[in-house]
């Protein structure tokens, strides 16, 4: 569980502190808003936003520009992105 606290002051977005989740799932959000003198409270529940998180092996064809995406056993590849310059790397993602 992460509990992270973003301070307001007026209108405006006010985005939250990163998160970096530590394994594969799906995580789930909320947002409070406590209220002032002006404004009532507001909250919203839980599942409202969600993310799911899974493993995935990433890498690149510099040839031709092409971003690919498998499972972590290299099954079931597909093309993420293509006409990128010059893609270079592989990356697992836990």
């Amino acid at each position: 569980m992460s509990d992270q606290t973003v301070t307001v002051a007026g209108n405006g977005a006010y985005p939250s502190p990163s998160f970096t989740p530590t394994q594969a799932g799906t995580y789930y959000w909320t947002a409070t808003y406590t209220g002032d003198a002006a404004n009532t409270g507001a909250a919203t529940g839980c599942g409202g936003q969600h993310v799911t998180i899974t493993a995935a092996l990433y890498w690149t064809n510099p040839l031709d520009g092409t971003i690919w995406q498998a499972d972590p056993d290299g099954s079931n590849p597909q093309a993420i992105a293509t006409g990128q310059t010059g893609p270079v790397g592989v990356a697992v993602s836990p």
